[in-house]
């Protein structure tokens, strides 16, 4: 009887020496999962008599194919498999369109095989380059970095409308209104402008940074590349015995960890599915992405993009370092799972298609701005407005004498190791428990109460602010086209880098230099670290109780927080010691 897939002499020689090695009984696909490289297989057959043998072979096999036929063996093996898949399809549909899906799915990964089609042709040509062992990752590190490059530098223009908007024309009108109605000054006016404009309309400049990731996260999708980085990536997870399919989660998590564990479920173990969802939460998730864009704004301009993309490549880092660790102590003992997943074939995005998927994820995340935040802002800004010690009355308490100070404090201790132990960093910590997008609308309350001396702005007519609002919309969006050649470095406009020059960028600066003891920087890079690490929100703990346990849930958040502090601390003394050297 003909097997299922004739793999050639070479490889079929080297499957009948695992075989043996292995067990004479031992399945066909066992031996197919050591010749593609299954870390626990080879673990096995170096234990065995006459395994260091099967291994060399294995390997100088794989070297060989390298050298002259530019696929390694795994590579090797998918190529028979869908040569074979081909063969019955051709038999099961004989028709052009079988024998032409036989010649695609053997195109993808031949480089010696020509389609007859020129669209075939250039799938097949740019696959050789997407899911090449050395070219695939140094593309998919130049897309991601191009990807937040235009996250960072196109969103900017719209982030800084959306903040002018707010701060100059709508908390003018509205303590306007309240003093037309004998209202104002007070600390009703306060809690108007300061507690619910001041923290979610914050929030809500920082939706272009959002909705612009959707969009170039949509396109990349539904173009097809984001399977062969899912492809790529595939390697990466077997030191951490995870199945190329955990890749899917944890991708689902940059967009939001409560969806990604979730999806968790497609995983066919539970300790696959147990151990991908402890991964999750070191997931850099959009919630993050405010944060990361303010502070690298106002002490790292005219490095945002970078600091961004070094903040992902961190997030890879930590998920690949603790899931080794994890993998060889809680998971120790159990083999990885195979992992099969079907290339799309390229097509050009759908414009439709991305916009539907981006409106609606943008919409969802202005929903929880008008729901979450918005509760979260004013519970602040109330504790900001309770006085603890000192005279002032409700509403108008210093930062230092109010509940809120009194507690971040006690909190800023354990932080103090990190260079961000100020009640209105550590604070705002705190705060960002609850979800991640809170962090910036408290430090826009916190830092804002610390800043002194400002002015009263003098309200704006009715049609001079629709005015000013309407000529910024078309000055942001200039800006914006412009930047996105400026990605590529063409300038077309000739544009200087400049720091955040805003008042929240100014006292941000100052406080982080108070606090670190005169290295911002390196307290900056810390916090920035601590927030990329911890707790992600409150729903996604819920989420991890609910799917899990509350005892694995407890262990996710006592995880995330243990490894971001000693991160964050890591961070700190170590940029502090070269900034001092």
């Amino acid at each position: 009887m003909r097997t299922p897939v004739d793999y050639g002499p070479e490889i079929e020689s080297a499957l009948r020496g695992a075989r043996d090695v292995l067990d004479p009984q031992a399945s066909r696909w066992t031996a197919v999962r050591f010749l593609d490289g299954d870390p626990q297989l080879r673990k096995s057959v170096a234990e065995r008599p006459g395994g260091a043998t099967v291994l060399a072979a294995r390997d100088a096999l794989d070297e060989r194919l390298g050298r002259e036929e530019g696929l390694d063996l795994s590579m090797a093996l998918a190529e028979h498999r869908f040569a074979r898949a081909g063969e019955l399809a051709a038999r099961a549909i004989p028709s052009n369109g079988a024998h032409r899906l036989g010649e695609r799915v053997r195109g993808h990964f031949n480089p010696r095989f020509v389609p007859a089609a020129p669209g075939e042709y250039r799938s097949a040509l740019f696959d050789r380059i997407a899911t090449h062992r050395v070219a695939g990752p140094l593309l998919l590190f130049t897309v991601m970095y191009l990807v937040f490059r235009v996250v960072t530098d196109v969103s900017a223009p719209f982030v800084d409308w959306i903040d002018a908007v707010l701060t100059g024309t709508v908390g003018p009108w509205v303590a306007g209104g309240l003093g037309a109605i004998g209202v104002g000054g007070g600390w009703l006016e306060h809690l108007a402008v300061d507690g619910i404009i001041g923290g979610v309309g914050g929030m809500l400049a920082f939706v272009p940074v959002i909705a612009v990731l959707y969009v170039v996260l949509g396109l990349l999708e539904d173009s097809g590349y984001l399977a062969r980085a899912a492809y790529l990536t595939d390697r990466a997870m077997s030191p951490m015995g995870l199945p190329g399919k955990s890749v899917l989660p944890l991708v689902v998590g940059f967009g939001c960890n409560v969806p990604a564990l979730l999806a968790a479920r497609v995983m066919d173990r539970p300790r696959d599915r147990l151990l991908t969802a402890l991964l999750v939460p070191f997931v850099s998730c959009t919630a993050r992405l405010p944060v990361y864009v303010l502070l690298a704004a106002a002490l790292f301009p005219g490095l945002e993009g970078v600091v961004v993309l070094a903040l992902y490549v961190t997030s890879v880092a930590a998920v690949f370092a603790v899931g080794v660790v994890l993998w060889h102590t809680l998971m120790r003992g159990t083999e990885r799972a195979p992992f099969v997943l079907e290339l799309p074939p390229y097509r050009r995005p759908s414009l439709r298609t991305v916009w539907t998927q981006t409106r609606r994820r943008s919409a969802a995340f202005i929903r929880k701005a008008g729901t979450v935040i918005l509760c979260a802002s004013v519970a602040v800004w109330f504790l900001l407005a309770i006085p603890v010690r000192g005279d002032a009355a409700f509403g108008e308490v210093a930062l230092d004498d109010s509940m809120f100070g009194a507690a971040a404090e006690t909190v800023g201790v354990v932080f103090t190791p990190a260079g961000f132990g100020a009640p209105e960093l550590s604070g705002a910590l705190a705060a960002g428990f609850v979800a991640k997008e809170i962090v910036v609308s408290t430090l826009a309350q916190t830092v804002g109460t610390a800043t002194e001396g400002q002015e009263a702005v003098e309200p704006p007519g009715f049609v001079d602010g629709v005015t000013d609002a309407g000529t910024g919309l078309l000055t942001a969006t200039l800006d914006a086209a412009a930047a996105i050649p400026a990605v590529v470095g063409i300038d077309l406009v000739g544009a200087e880098e400049q720091a955040d020059d805003s008042s929240t960028g100014a006292a941000l600066r100052s406080v982080f230099d108070e606090s670190s003891g005169g290295h911002p920087q390196a307290a900056a890079a810390a916090f920035l670290v601590f927030v990329l690490l911890y707790v992600p929100c409150v729903a996604t703990v819920a989420t991890f109780a609910h799917e899990f346990g509350r005892r694995w849930a407890g262990f996710s958040v006592a995880l995330s927080m243990v490894v971001a502090w000693l991160a964050a601390v890591g961070v700190f003394q170590v940029g502090a010691l070269i900034g001092g050297a």
